[in-house]
């Protein structure tokens, strides 16, 4: 329906400034309008605006299902509150729009535009993004709205829900500059963006609840000037980013009277200047470029500086941290077709991300503890390109080819016995792709692709913090070796011109070699199958079905050690293997229909599944002092699955009341159920914080409520305008 609408009010602005530049052959339009519907809908304001009005609600709490829409709590109702409006003024070519959509609910949006054709407009809109989070609290927390948070050694008292709130506010403006040079517009976007509400959040690396207060101000402005004649379009502006917030710090009490300080993120601010734009050689030969420079700068003075005792800053730290990175983007591509029969797209691409914030003593002094740490700035160089080609053979078959690599330099550490993880200065990853395209017959189209891909890299910066042994042995995934098996099969049936299938099936594997490192990721597979149907019963109605399965495994193989802090000798106490994997499976069929001239009535079912499995086995050494955390053997028992449903049910019906009038009445149910232990115990019991005692003491804990079965009920009016 919005595509449906969207493209009739482009093609009503299109043929109205046809019949504007082409005024001689007004009255001679209106007469064909008049002849023919279908272009007088074209030349005139779209019929399909409407306001709808109504109200309904849901019979139960859905805090899982309701987290995004605004209605994860009961309530007696909602109020259901849409609209569209569209109007043009013929004698000025004035445009107003007006798009109205849940009014009545947290997730509200409103658009309002008006714009002269041909030369000038502009818009203002507002949306609301709520987030509800889906646990209930059971806590004592004294001054969980506020940054000054006390945990108490007592039972919970109240029940807590949190959530956050985005208000969003954007204002553009576009004008026409044909009168200084033909082909040159400028615009501008500006948008601000107010969060609030309350986040799960704890007291340092403890067990021990706090919320973290929001209060917070995105703002974002993007001004260009634009200009396209015959082969050229260009684009050339500014675009700068702020961040603010109203909660600098967070002060956490526990029951002992000890305060925890807790930074919240700091103000930042960017900007950027770019251009961009293509030019067209010739018909069939096309090139694109890119350019971009940016600064991004945190200098914001740090709370943490201001305290005292033992929660005073290092001597040797800054009141303010300095940070600055600096971005560049070049890019440019090309797209020809030197013989009918031959396309080729290529292009390249450099990016810079340089990190020029300071380096600072962080946790010292040196020769104390575990010795010095500064922070770690970290600059990033990437160059990657792309070339492909598609050739159309005889028998409409087409193959398409394809290479792309990237070439990446990494900065590391400055001070090289502060490295706890390996690093690596270089990565280059090559991917070579090949795919085979035909149009089996007139009902059946295929293709089959195959990509392979290799990332490897230099030498890994040891971490020569003596005598750590183990971190040596790490391959940090996103930087290790790797090669990937990537397939693709896509096949199209259209047997009938009533009836359409369309299967998707996709199969990833990864591999990652050991190189003498053992500890990190082993391999990796992910698999997608789809099966999309379309029958078209008769003009009147139709029916949809379609299922998917997808499965992402993932095998690691971690080692514990004991000690090895501050000079200490590291013992092993043993390996844990462990393989992971998530599986989804969606199921759902609509039928949409059409009764007769008053009634229209349709159904929606959807069933979906997703189950993670936890297969791990820990080997232990029987040394180490923490050993015994682990008891057994190779068949100690691994996590359980937890496994989550939904079942959903939607019914409508639509009656036509007169020509302009319709109701509509909707019912949905919902069933969401699952045994995620996240927050819970081996034994089912709820996970209770700070169970440690003392000064941890808390006792809060989550539950969730399962399964959350809920029906909606609604009823609108909607009414068609002139």
């Amino acid at each position: 329906m919005k595509a449906t609408l969207k493209n009739t009010f482009r093609l009503t602005a299109v043929a109205a400034a046809l019949l504007a530049a082409y005024g001689t052959a007004f009255a001679q339009a209106q007469t064909l309008a008049q002849e023919n519907p279908e272009i007088g809908r074209l030349a005139s304001p779209s019929t399909d605006d409407n306001l709808s009005l109504g109200y309904g609600g849901w019979d139960n709490d859905r805090p899982f299902q309701g987290q995004y829409d605004g209605m994860s709590r009961k309530r007696d109702g909602y109020l259901l509150f849409d609209g569209q409006v569209r109007r043009r003024d013929d004698a000025t070519g004035g445009w107003f729009t007006l798009d109205m959509r849940n009014m009545g609910l947290e997730t509200r949006e409103l658009r309002l535009g008006v714009e002269r054709q041909g030369d000038m407009g502009g818009y203002i809109d507002f949306n609301q993004i709520p987030r509800d989070y889906p646990w209930t609290i059971n806590t004592n927390l004294l001054g969980h709205t506020t940054t000054n948070q006390t945990v108490q050694a007592a039972p919970p008292d109240y029940e807590l829900h949190l959530g956050t709130r985005r208000d969003r506010v954007g204002l553009g403006f576009f004008k026409n500059l044909d009168g200084l040079l033909p082909g040159l517009k400028f615009k501008v976007d500006f948008r601000n963006e107010d969060k609030t509400g309350l986040q799960n959040y704890s007291m340092g690396s403890r067990p021990v609840f706090l919320t973290q207060p929001l209060d917070s101000t995105i703002q974002l402005l993007d001004a260009h000037l634009e200009y396209s004649k015959d082969k050229l379009q260009m684009r050339g502006g500014f675009y700068t980013t702020s961040y603010s917030t109203n909660v600098k710090q967070i002060l956490g009490v526990d029951n002992g009277g000890g305060t925890t300080p807790l930074s919240q993120p700091l103000d930042n601010q960017s900007w950027e200047v770019y251009l961009d734009g293509g030019y067209s050689f010739t018909p069939t030969t096309r090139a694109t470029f890119k350019a971009k420079y940016g600064e991004a700068t945190m200098d914001e003075h740090l709370p943490s500086w201001d305290l005292t005792g033992g929660n005073a800053p290092n001597p040797n730290m800054s009141s303010s941290i300095d940070g600055k990175i600096n971005t560049t983007l070049l890019q440019a591509g090309i797209t020809s077709r030197p013989i009918p029969k031959l396309s080729l797209v290529a292009n390249l691409r450099y990016y810079d991300v340089k990190d020029k914030t300071p380096l600072y003593l962080v946790v010292g002094p040196p020769g104390g503890g575990n010795g010095p740490v500064h922070n770690t700035p970290q600059s990033v160089e990437t160059t990657s390109g792309k070339i492909e080609g598609t050739y159309r053979l005889p028998m409409g078959f087409s193959v398409i080819g394809s290479i792309d690599g990237k070439d990446q330099n990494r900065s590391q550490p400055q001070f090289i016995d502060e490295i706890y993880v390996p690093y690596r200065t270089s990565l280059k990853e090559w991917n070579y792709g090949i795919q085979l395209r035909r149009g089996l017959s007139e009902t059946i189209n295929g293709s089959l692709g195959y990509i392979y891909s290799k990332r490897d890299g230099g030498e890994y910066s040891p971490t020569n913090h003596a005598p750590r042994f183990a971190e040596n042995m790490i391959r940090p995934w996103n930087i290790a070796d790797r090669t990937r098996d990537r397939w693709r099969l896509k096949l199209d049936w259209t047997p009938v011109e009533s009836f359409t299938l369309t299967g998707v099936f996709e199969d990833a594997t990864d591999k990652y070699p050991t190189d003498g490192r053992p500890y990190g990721m082993q391999k990796g597979e992910g698999n997608f199958y789809s099966l999309d149907g379309t029958f078209q019963i008769n003009p009147d109605w139709q029916l949809v079905g379609f299922y998917a399965y997808d499965r992402t495994k993932a095998h690691r193989y971690h080692g514990r050690w004991q000690g090895g802090f501050g000079g200490g000798t590291e013992e092993f106490e043993g390996n844990k293997d462990a393989h992971l994997t998530d599986k989804g499976d969606t199921v759902g069929f609509s039928l949409n229909g059409k009764v007769n001239s008053k009634w229209k009535i349709g159904a929606d079912v959807l069933y979906t599944k997703a189950n993670s499995s936890y297969n791990e086995s820990w080997y232990p050494s029987g040394g180490g002092g923490d050993q015994n955390q682990f008891p057994g053997a190779p068949d100690l028992a691994s996590l359980p699955n937890i496994e989550t449903e939904l079942t959903r049910l939607r019914l409508y019906a639509d009656y036509a009341l007169h020509k302009k009038g319709s109701l509509r009445f909707d019912v949905m149910y919902e069933d969401w159920r699952t045994n995620d232990w996240t927050y819970s115990y081996d034994s089912g019991s709820p996970f209770v914080f700070g169970t440690t005692g003392g000064a941890n003491g808390d006792g809060t804990y989550f539950s969730q409520k399962s399964p959350q079965k809920a029906t909606f009920v609604g009823l609108r009016y909607k009414y068609l305008l002139d």
